[in-house]
């Protein structure tokens, strides 16, 4: 939508030409919001990957005290990582703390129960319906995530 009075023959008021420069000033102004958005989002996502890697050794770190192995492997990568937040706010509630645990590296289904707690056939469920959607592998009793 263009801010430019068309001019049809009539000469614009002096309150119609105010108006038009203010929707012209305006326009200016919601351009610049947007750049200053796309740039704070760039940002946004620089310190994502910046600070993704500490957060997963950070998680190593505090699994120990929740009663979870740590794995000596690292688990995901920072750019693999957003995408696995994807699946966690898409499927939520336990699936998307089994996706946490499992960021750690490859777990059994006890060591997933005492780190998400719950009954053993709700994990049970849960991982084989996961399975069924391709996100986890189970390999040799560990399940661990699915490299994309």
């Amino acid at each position: 939508m263009s801010s430019q009075p068309q001019l049809s023959g009539h000469i614009l008021s002096e309150g119609e030409t105010a108006a038009f420069a203010k929707i012209r000033d305006l326009e200016h102004q919601v351009g610049a919001i947007r750049k200053d958005v796309q740039r704070a989002l760039a940002e946004i996502q620089e310190l994502r990957n910046a600070v993704g890697p500490f957060l997963v050794a950070m998680k190593k770190v505090f699994s120990s005290y929740s009663g979870t192995e740590k794995s000596p492997e690292i688990a995901v990568s920072a750019a693999a990582s957003s995408v696995w937040d994807v699946w966690k706010q898409r499927l939520g509630g336990k699936q998307s703390e089994i996706i946490e645990v499992l960021q750690l590296g490859p777990k059994t289904a006890t060591q997933i129960k005492n780190a998400i707690g719950g009954r053993n056939s709700t994990v049970f469920a849960h991982l084989k319906k996961m399975s069924g959607m391709g996100l986890i592998v189970n390999n040799g009793g560990k399940y661990s995530l699915k490299e994309n």
